[in-house]
């Protein structure tokens, strides 16, 4: 299931780059939409990907009418301080989600002593010096 969320997340973090903010359920019709994932998870599961993932933040919510009337959900967007092109998603990814070639290229960050992929020239990972 690892290698899974892995796809699910990367997909998730292009369509969040490039359409922007999105509910859950916008997200997991556009993980349909997209191809490349076998079965798409719950909303759910999906809502729980994206809460554990640094990269991502809600940054509000939005009224949306259910069968059942209307209730408000979240929505979720990259952390677009961090984040301004889509090279910067590899550089903010977490040690533990890296491939194993990114792992070697890893250094541990001054400032806040995670082990991360570095820029080229310096000695922060890209969290420190935007934020």
């Amino acid at each position: 299931m690892g290698s899974n969320n892995t796809r699910i997340r990367g997909v998730a973090l292009e369509l969040l780059f490039v359409d922007g903010p999105m509910t859950v359920d916008a997200l997991r019709d556009a993980l349909q939409r997209a191809g490349g994932i076998r079965v798409v998870p719950s909303q759910q599961k999906i809502t729980a990907l994206l809460t554990r993932t640094l990269q991502v933040e809600a940054v509000g919510s939005t009224k949306v009418q259910t069968h059942n009337g209307w209730e408000y959900q979240t929505l979720y967007d990259l952390n677009r301080r961090v984040i301004q092109n889509l090279d910067d998603v590899e550089l903010t990814t977490p040690y533990s989600h890296l491939p194993p070639t990114l792992k070697e290229k890893t250094g541990r960050c001054v400032e806040c002593k995670l082990i991360r992929l570095i820029p080229d020239g310096y000695e922060t990972c890209l969290f420190c010096q935007r934020l």
